[in-house]
């Protein structure tokens, strides 16, 4: 029986799927899975990033707002100071 060149160029073809293709599938499927893993690992950097620039924006804003603040601290608490009779 002579071969038929359409059913050895299917042969060739699965061949060719099982040695190229399904190694292919499966470094693929793996990467998929490895950045599915690395997701949670991104999106914890993403949390600590967000929560180091509200930190900063805090400290930008407490700079500015501490020296006013305690001075209005100190007046309070001095007229406290000479309503209940302290004497400095």
């Amino acid at each position: 029986m002579r071969y038929d060149s359409l059913l050895v160029r299917y042969n060739a073809l699965i061949r060719n799927n099982q040695t190229v293709i399904e190694p292919a599938i499966d470094a693929a499927t793996q990467s998929f899975e490895l950045a599915d893993q690395n997701a949670r690992d991104y999106s914890k950097i993403i949390k600590l990033d967000t929560k180091t620039i509200k930190n900063q924006k805090f400290q930008i804003i407490w700079l500015k707002v501490r020296a006013p603040l305690l001075g209005a601290a100190l007046f309070y608490l001095g007229n406290k100071s000479v309503t209940w009779g302290w004497k400095f």
